[in-house]
């Protein structure tokens, strides 16, 4: 990387303080999954107002977008995934305005590279809808949307002072709705055996996970609620029905999890005279790590005075992402970045440290780190190979 990419690569005070406007506005009015029409409207016209060509809606979604600069021969193309969905009751806790502001930092530094620079390539920005609940990319991955990119990345922020880069676990999403014959009073149940009792099944079922928990491997995991447990204390529910999720770094565990998971469900049914359905959905495959993306991201957070780990393969035990379907079709890899200060995600203190100028002042870093990745793979042939024969070993 030439001081020359280094000048460009780095934004101008007012292009930082409209990036900020932009991610305060959508931080200040979270949309759920899916529904993230004015973060998606925000951030196109944005990318439209800088030289971008966009389009949206995008395959197949509203709330989805595809932006792109090109010059020259518009080859190598490289894209930067852009998250912007919250979380129920506590807003942007996972951060997600961060993950957007991350990418449309990179993707406008390496569109000043190319341009300021007549550089061969393409940069894209794909905007990601639904990643906290169905995932977005899952779909956007079946539609095609990365038969012309040839590698990608993103940024997440994390508590804590260091850089990590891993990988994440694949995720089987389970329904599982119980159904009694007959119901009455459960104060009744003693004078009238024949009633049954879907809240029962449910239980048997839930206390079977936890105790399945302490003979599972180690990088597995089942979770799961029970959102539609009955009405009234005093009424048996005709119905019941449970969410879980069942994780897994390797897709044959998890296809054999899902399977010991539909028979503790079965169980739980005989156990109780009541009727199961379980419907399972394999949709979040496990990311594929790609060495040369994650090292040289990593270098270049430590060259901007970051911790990085001495071990640079990590497992992130149980979390998942759709990205890990994006990463199996190009070359990828879901970076993260550390906003200083020790903070569990999905809370509501990440969402208020997450509007902090430190907060904001990491994600800029991350950017960077991940323009100057881009133009690496952009320019250097050597890397690009290295990155690609990785890939095509592992996947």
């Amino acid at each position: 990387m030439t001081a020359t990419f280094d000048k460009f690569l780095e934004l101008s005070n007012e292009e930082k303080d409209s990036l900020r406007a932009l991610i305060e506005k959508i931080r200040m009015e979270p949309e759920l999954s899916f529904q993230e029409y004015n973060a998606c409207k925000n951030q196109v016209e944005y990318l439209t107002g800088n030289g971008f060509t966009v389009v949206t809606p995008y395959a197949g979604f509203e709330t989805a977008y595809r932006a792109e600069f090109s010059f020259g021969s518009g080859t190598p193309v490289f894209a930067f995934c852009s998250e912007y969905d919250a979380l129920p009751e506590i807003g942007h806790g996972c951060g997600h305005h961060l993950i957007c502001g991350c990418a449309l930092t990179a993707g406008l530094s390496v569109k000043k590279v190319l341009e300021q620079c007549r550089i061969d390539g393409k940069v894209v920005i794909l905007g990601c809808p639904g990643e906290e609940t169905d995932g977005g990319k899952v779909d956007m991955a079946k539609q095609g949307v990365l038969d012309d990119i040839d590698a990608l990345m993103m940024a997440h922020p994390t508590g804590g002072e260091s850089v990590i880069c891993g990988e994440y676990s694949g995720v089987c999403s389970a329904e599982v709705t119980f159904t009694a014959e007959k119901t009455g009073s459960p104060v009744a149940r003693v004078s009238n055996p024949e009633f049954t009792n879907p809240i029962d099944a449910q239980v048997l079922l839930y206390q079977a996970v936890a105790l399945k928990r302490h003979y599972m491997p180690f990088d597995s995991a089942i979770s799961g609620c029970i959102p539609d447990g009955g009405v009234r204390a005093n009424m048996i529910p005709k119905q019941t029905k449970s969410v879980y999720t069942l994780r897994s770094s390797d897709m044959n565990i998890l296809k054999e999890l899902s399977e010991m998971f539909r028979n503790m469900a079965k169980g739980a049914a005989l156990l109780t005279g009541t009727q199961v359905n379980v419907s399972l959905s394999m949709r979040h495959q496990p990311t594929l790590p790609c060495p040369a993306l994650r090292d040289t991201y990593l270098d270049n957070m430590a060259a901007l005075g970051f911790k990085t780990p001495e071990s640079r393969h990590i497992y992130y035990g149980s979390a998942g992402t759709d990205f890990g379907n994006f990463s199996r079709i190009r070359p990828g890899l879901h970076a993260h970045f550390p906003l200083g200060k020790k903070i569990a995600a999905h809370t509501a203190e990440f969402a208020e440290f997450s509007s902090t100028d430190q907060a904001r002042e990491a994600m800029f870093s991350a950017g960077k780190a991940l323009a100057k990745t881009a133009m690496k793979y952009i320019t250097d042939p050597d890397f690009r190979k290295e990155a690609g024969s990785a890939f095509e070993k592992k996947g």
